[in-house]
């Protein structure tokens, strides 16, 4: 959410890539960066909606996403094949 860390999608945003030379300068950093990628879902979408906005422009997209529990690693209640 910092102003001068780029949220990257190449494919739609590739002008982001120059807030790294801004980023650099505002924070005194000799080497690396800092950047961020959108999640899964919102990196699909974002690249299948930016040919659509560009042509006839895009106001509001409203989506859902289903994930599980164990997306976030939680093993669940089966432990080693034991219920």
């Amino acid at each position: 959410m910092d102003p001068d860390v780029p949220l990257l999608v190449p494919e739609v945003n590739p002008e982001h890539c120059e807030l790294v030379a801004v980023q650099r300068k505002n924070r005194g950093y000799t080497s690396g960066f800092l950047a961020t990628n959108p999640n899964c879902s919102a990196a699909g979408l974002v690249v299948a909606l930016k040919p659509i906005d560009d042509a006839f422009g895009v106001e509001a997209a409203s989506v859902v996403t289903m994930q599980a529990l164990s997306g976030a690693g939680y093993p669940g209640r089966c432990i080693a094949g034991r219920h």
